[in-house]
């Protein structure tokens, strides 16, 4: 789906909203936009949790929705988020995508073990060590990029205009990984230094089954493929791949297909898509979706590397 016809669907299913925002561009208001950009976020997080899990009732998902939106935890995330410079100018003046999303999911699946390669401030680590407490059980373990950090202190040009008119002016100060990630839930993470090409592998065979995988490092199709490819295998039955950034190539779609499994996929801010493992799904059903990523595709065929 084109970035026009989605924007156009999401005006038809929120009409009022749209105008808002519609109004709000008119007006050159910022604020007004951010934060009906944040409600339409919240809505769409919602559909997906509601599609992602159709045996759950639909009052036990509000209610895993009402308890994270009102929790002292969701304030103080949104408030350190607010203040935090750094922060704000990684970015850059976008809402946080999928953190709720990402805490709803926790709760219903219940995980002993999660991965996630891809840190940064530590807002998804946070929501998932938030419910891993809230379940009682379960450990998260993260790869990030010690230096990655400091790729935030060099931005483009477009990127130090947007961080400087949100959050006042660009930083100088680095931050280790998962800074904002409270102190009373460090104890339930283990985090990793390193290119996930080179410690994913180790951490995986540490951890042995997986109940959940997340991807939300490097958005390169090679380095998506190989964390997909490598944490699928420990992926236990019924466990689930999370894929933040879709959008950035075809790796997401090609690994489905490549696996015989149907995504679920949610577009927009980059896209973010999930794959239960089960039983494959037939090549024709794949290629009966109607979902854009196996629209026209042709059987998958391995990248050939090069030298």
């Amino acid at each position: 789906m084109t970035k026009p016809h989605r924007y156009l669907s999401g005006a038809v299913r929120e009409p009022r909203m749209a105008l808002r925002f519609a109004l709000a561009i008119l007006k050159a208001d910022s604020q007004a936009r951010h934060v009906i950009r944040e409600e339409y976020v919240l809505k769409e997080c919602k559909r997906y949790v509601a599609r992602l899990f159709q045996r759950e009732s639909r009052k036990s998902l509000d209610e895993l929705w009402q308890c994270i939106s009102d929790s002292g935890f969701h304030s103080s995330m949104r408030r350190a988020l607010s203040s935090d410079e750094y922060a704000c100018s990684g970015l850059q003046g976008r809402p946080i995508f999928g953190a709720e999303l990402l805490y709803v999911a926790c709760r219903v699946l219940r995980p002993r073990v999660v991965v996630e390669t891809g840190v940064g401030p530590g807002v998804s680590t946070s929501y998932i060590l938030k419910a891993l407490d809230d379940n009682g059980f379960g450990l998260l373990h993260s790869i990030d990029m010690p230096t990655r950090e400091h790729q935030l202190l060099q931005p483009t040009p477009e990127q130090r205009t947007s961080a400087s008119s949100s959050c006042g002016h660009v930083p100088l100060n680095p931050r280790p990984s998962g800074w904002l990630v409270p102190e009373s839930l460090r104890w339930r993470w283990k985090l990793y230094a390193g290119l996930s090409q080179e410690v994913l592998p180790e951490v995986l065979r540490e951890c042995g089954e997986l109940d959940i995988f997340l991807h939300d490092s490097e958005h390169t199709y090679e380095n998506m493929l190989f964390e997909y490819r490598s944490a699928w295998p420990r992926l236990r039955e019924g466990g689930v791949l999370v894929s933040h950034d879709i959008e950035s190539n075809t790796a997401f779609a090609d690994f489905a297909h490549e696996v015989l499994h149907e995504p679920i996929v949610m577009m927009g801010f980059g896209g973010f898509g999930a794959i239960f493992k089960r039983q494959p799904d037939s090549p024709h059903k794949l290629m009966a979706s109607r979902g854009f990523l196996f629209e026209d595709r042709p059987p998958f065929v391995q990248p050939t590397s090069t030298a």
